[in-house]
């Protein structure tokens, strides 16, 4: 017959209770009973709602609107003004070629504007390094032109950062305390003054002036000081600098502040701190070619006074008044030569002080001097480009650092031009040095053929030509001393605004936090039953028998007391932890009553029958604990098929507690009495309970149970009783704390294992699993005992299952 059940119920493939695929478990989570718990709490979701919407009311208080204002810049790709093009046309400069781009690259040009080192000289400009703050109800405000107060710092030993809170004394007296010095305070200091008075304070030497409304003023004012470079970091932050489009040199600029002025002036003054810092870097190879050129004229003039000085000392030696007519022939035939020489030793000058300018280390990352009347044009355009890389480098090295392959890329190209000006520059040195001997050399045979003319009159004429070659260079030198200065002077910055600081009302996000307040305040209470339900380790309801493959009977409904309705309530309102008992010491089944307990017994009843059929009449109700609720079964599942009309029998076999014979209040004589050989009348030991349904207690509990119901009594006993009744319940006791269980299992036909709702742990369901799969009770099946559907956290609808109407209908089992 056992074989017969589990060979059924393996090619069912599905459970006819619970009517899932036999042992495999059915997860998820059931949104609809999620769900109807969310609505059984909506009086909490609404409160929840209430609390987030004070919290985001508070937070929009509390946190100032932010104005953002933009500006739009041209950048000139091109890296010339008009004026410089002009006077690099007016000095003949030539074409420059570089593998590198002569222009401006604007991506570059959005680093430079977003430094933090540029926003420097901003914040020194406006004078950001100190705010003000003025305390309110529940929130502090900035302060920008309206600040009853100013600050001014006379001498301060503090390089980091200060605050102060000054509190209103007087018409004209403040007190200044909670000193804070690099953000740790300073207990006990406290400072009184008076406007316009300078005041010796922890932080420094300080005064503070009134900027207007001081009289009417009365809040307290927080004064904050950051050192520049912090303040710059900050305020660079909140800039965002980007290309409008990757077709044009359009760089938006856009700052955020809490102050819609503040705003536009920092954009105004870092506009203004580019431009001069890119005139500044154009005007440095112009600086450098002056400075060259001042230390010439100074070697020049030294040199010039030392001729003259010379030449009037040689006339006054030889009294020599005037020149004779063989000089002036000599002058008049070799003034060509003499100016070809003048121009030769000119370029060798240049050439010999370039050559040693580069081959100073200290000169290694300074700009070579240009437009300083070099006449070799391949070789001026080489400094010209040296010069142009050199700039975009040192622009690019100021905002990124020495990893950036582009600068290491960069500095390779500028060592390479470096080394090509200076052999280009030795290869001119020697072919001017062949000319100069030339040029020299026809000089000397036409002197030798003047004759007539003395060794005087020939270091005369020689001392006036050095003096005139000098004097020269000197006028030379000058001429283009002007020209650099000319070229400085017109240099313009390479942007033009075309939009200026501008933008509209702050930013709101006022609708996006109350709409998040909405969604976190339904989101809290929805978290918190799911939560609560994920981590419930208790089995609760049906579905979460789901994973056994053991057949399921019905559910029991908890039977709640009407004298503690009151205090189930409290329970749940945590005022008092009382968790509701199922009553066990009575039967609740009537013959009349259709209210949801008797109705659960009626579905119990059908299953029983359905899976007993009519060889089978032994029906053993066990648990794993106490508590389950497993006499209070057996009894009303008793009387349920009394009431039908069939004779029924209960048998108290808890030999250890007698909970049965306790409930009906029979214990004097039974089981243990007969077992034991003290009585043989199993008829007159049963006990009525009415016409059909008859008890046999378990009698006096005995100190050996185990051993007694090993013996032959006990299997004369049911074979005895199973001639005389249709239904015999047996009430044995839990099967994980003595072997009563499994001893009397062997006499059995049915086993019914009662789980009681939230005290069953959800993790010891395998062991019940592995009973029925190993068959250590013969036809196992389940009933759920305890089941509060008015628990509207564990997925109660709020009503019985179980109406006089229309009560669950299972699918009926067969084997």
């Amino acid at each position: 017959m056992n074989m017969a059940y589990n060979e059924n119920t393996e090619n069912n493939g599905y459970n006819s209770y619970n009517n899932y695929p036999t042992g495999e478990p059915q997860d998820g989570i059931n949104l609809g009973e999620i769900w109807q718990s969310i609505w059984d709490f909506k009086w909490w979701c609404l409160l929840s709602v209430a609390f987030c919407m004070l919290l985001a009311g508070l937070y929009v208080y509390r946190t100032p609107s932010v104005y953002t204002r933009t500006a739009k810049v041209i950048v000139d790709e091109s890296g010339q003004n008009s004026a410089m093009r002009d006077i690099t046309s007016f000095s003949n400069a030539l074409y420059r070629r570089s593998t590198f781009s002569n222009g401006v690259n604007v991506y570059n040009e959005v680093e430079a504007f977003a430094s933090p080192d540029l926003m420097e000289s901003v914040v020194r400009s406006l004078g950001l390094e100190t705010s003000y703050t003025e305390h309110q109800t529940l929130r502090k405000v900035a302060l920008d032109e309206k600040k009853p107060v100013q600050m001014s710092i006379i001498e301060s030993p503090v390089g980091g950062s200060f605050s102060f809170v000054l509190h209103k004394a007087g018409e004209q007296s403040f007190v200044l305390d909670e000193f804070r010095i690099n953000g740790k305070p300073l207990k006990g200091v406290s400072v009184k003054g008076n406007l316009l008075d300078t005041l010796d304070t922890e932080i420094g030497r300080i005064v503070i002036y009134p900027a207007g409304g001081f009289e009417k003023w009365s809040r307290d004012i927080t004064v904050s000081w950051l050192n520049t470079k912090q303040k710059a970091k900050g305020c660079a932050s909140a800039l965002s600098v980007s290309v409008s489009n990757k077709n044009n040199s359009v760089v938006v600029l856009r700052y955020s502040d809490v102050h819609a002025r503040k705003a536009e002036n920092i954009l105004s003054s870092l506009i203004d701190a580019y431009n001069n810092q890119w005139i500044e870097n154009t005007n440095k190879t112009a600086n450098n070619t002056t400075k060259f050129i001042d230390e010439r004229l100074i070697v020049i003039e030294k040199e010039l006074s030392e001729i003259e000085n010379n030449l009037k000392n040689f006339k006054e030696e030889h009294n020599i008044a005037d020149v004779r007519s063989e000089a002036q022939l000599y002058i008049s035939q070799v003034g060509d030569y003499a100016q070809k020489s003048f121009a030769v030793q000119n370029q060798l000058s240049i050439m010999r002080y370039l050559r040693e300018y580069l081959a100073d280390p200290a000169n290694e990352n300074a700009l070579i001097p240009t437009n300083i009347g070099l006449s070799n044009g391949a070789a001026d355009s080489q400094i010209n480009e040296y010069n142009k890389i050199l700039l975009n480098r040192d622009v690019l090295r100021a905002n990124s650092s020495e990893n950036n392959p582009l600068i290491a890329d960069m500095s390779m190209t500028l060592a390479s031009m470096r080394s090509a000006i200076i052999r280009s520059m030795d290869n001119l040195i020697s072919s001017y040095n062949i000319e100069a001997e030339r040029i020299k050399n026809q000089e000397d045979r036409l002197l030798a053929r003047i004759s007539g003319t003395t060794g005087e009159e020939l270091q005369l004429i020689g001392i006036q030509r050095q003096q005139k070659v000098k004097e020269s260079l000197y006028v030379f030198l000058l001429q283009k001393r002007e020209e650099n200065e000319l070229a400085s002077l017109v240099n313009t910055s390479n942007t033009r605004i075309i939009q200026t600081p501008t933008g509209g009302a702050p930013s709101s996000r006022k609708n996006v936090v109350y709409l998040l307040a909405i969604l976190t305040g339904l989101a809290i209470p929805v978290a918190i039953v799911i939560i609560k339900r994920s981590l419930d380790s208790k089995v609760r309801r049906k579905d979460d028998l789901n994973g056994l493959s053991i057949p399921f009977l019905a559910e029991i409904p908890l039977l709640k007391q009407k004298s503690e309705k009151k205090k189930i309530r409290l329970a749940k309102l945590g005022l008092k932890k009382k968790e509701p008992e199922q009553d066990t010491r009575a039967i609740i089944v009537k013959p009349d009553s259709r209210d949801s307990m008797n109705e659960a017994y009626r579905v119990l009843r059908t299953n029983i029958d359905l899976m007993a059929g009519r060889d089978h009449k032994v029906f053993l109700f066990t648990s794993f604990t106490p508590g389950s609720g497993k006499t209070f079964s057996a009894m009303n599942v008793a009387m349920s098929m009394a009431v039908k009309g069939a004779k029924t029998l209960l048998i108290d076999l808890d030999l250890r507690k007698g909970s049965l014979s306790k409930a009906l209040n029979k214990s004097k004589t039974g089981v243990s009495t007969y077992l034991s050989g003290m009585e043989t009348d199993l008829d007159g030991m049963v006990v009525k309970i009415n016409e059909l349904l008859d008890l046999l207690p378990a009698g006096i509990l005995p100190p050996n149970p185990a051993e007694l119901l090993l013996g032959e009594r006990f299997d004369q006993l049911i074979d005895q009783m199973r001639d005389k009744y249709e239904y015999i319940f047996l009430d044995c006791p839990p099967i994980d704390i003595v072997a009563d269980t499994a001893i009397i299992a062997r006499k059995t036909d049915i086993t019914i294992f009662c789980i009681r709702a939230g005290m069953f742990e959800k993790h010891d369901l395998p062991l019940i699993e592995n009973l029925y799969r190993n068959d250590k009770y013969p036809h196992m099946a389940l009933i759920l005992n305890g089941t509060d559907y008015t628990n509207k956290l564990y997925g109660g609808y709020g009503y019985h299952i179980y109406g006089k109407y229309g009560y669950r209908t299972y699918r009926p089992y067969r084997y």
